[in-house]
């Protein structure tokens, strides 16, 4: 089993919405998010959930919602709901899990061993952001890749 963070972030790490992404850098993403994430275990927060349930509520073998306020959302199928990391780990089995957002769920993750790979789309905006992807530090992660277009960058940092 492995864990994933995935988040789209400006230069000044503060978390990018899809929904300010627009034309090609919005194309871009959409592939690469699908590409990172299908058939794979999804954890986010609810506010993400309901930007994405219709969107992608197939795409995925799994569905984790951590998220204090559940109880007023409706849930699919293939959506459960835990309330710690360690509940993550156990009902993900062997499954590779994808953890993406909120920054609460972030800064809950990128220390536990089990977080192996953190990808981040750096799109070149100075959008204002309200919540931060947490700081990857050198001494702990390296770049491994590096696709940079116009309006945006695909990065993959791996534990050392």
């Amino acid at each position: 089993m492995s864990i994933v963070l995935a988040g789209i972030v400006n230069h000044g790490g503060g978390l990018v919405e899809d929904s300010q992404l627009t034309g090609e850098c919005l194309h871009l993403e959409r592939e690469h998010f699908k590409n990172l994430t299908m058939g794979h275990v999804l954890v986010l927060d609810t506010k993400r959930y309901l930007e994405r349930q219709a969107k992608h509520s197939n795409a995925f073998n799994k569905i984790v919602l951590m998220s204090p306020d559940q109880n007023q959302v409706r849930l699919g199928d293939s959506v459960c709901v835990v309330d710690n990391v360690q509940k993550v780990v156990a009902m993900s089995g062997s499954a590779r899990v994808i953890v993406n957002g909120g920054a609460y769920l972030y800064s809950r993750f990128i220390n536990q061993p089990l977080v192996t790979v953190i990808y981040l789309t750096r799109v070149h905006t100075s959008a204002k952001a309200h919540e931060f992807f947490p700081v990857v530090r050198a001494d702990s992660w390296e770049m491994r890749d590096y696709k940079s277009h116009p309006q945006i960058a695909f990065e993959m940092w791996i534990r050392k």
